[in-house]
């Protein structure tokens, strides 16, 4: 995971794989990140061919610990498989609203 940060916002690149073989070293990595409050958290997925159920729900535990420091989750690049892994567990509101650009 490569992270780059500002004061006002974070991207993290997105392994090409989250999936329960390498999800928890995701994890460890992502919990070195420093949450500001009031912070956008960017993850460019285009490197991600490949996501399961452990790897959307990092995705969406950072999602509400980035809202709970009133922040914003915005995903660049998303790929075909992060849509169809949001879609099949009903997080299409979710997925439309974190990958609008403004």
């Amino acid at each position: 995971m490569q992270a780059e940060a500002t004061p006002e916002k974070t991207i993290l690149a997105l392994p090409s794989a989250l999936t329960l073989e390498n999800v928890e070293d995701f994890y460890t990595q992502l919990r070195k990140v420093e949450i500001k409050n009031g912070m956008t958290f960017e993850l460019n997925a285009q490197n991600l061919s490949s996501i399961t159920t452990p790897g959307m729900q990092v995705i969406i535990s950072l999602a509400r610990t980035v809202a709970q420091a009133e922040g914003k989750i915005h995903i660049s690049w998303p790929t075909p498989s992060l849509k169809e892994a949001f879609k099949i567990l009903g997080l299409d509101s979710e997925y439309e609203a974190w990958t609008r650009t403004e």
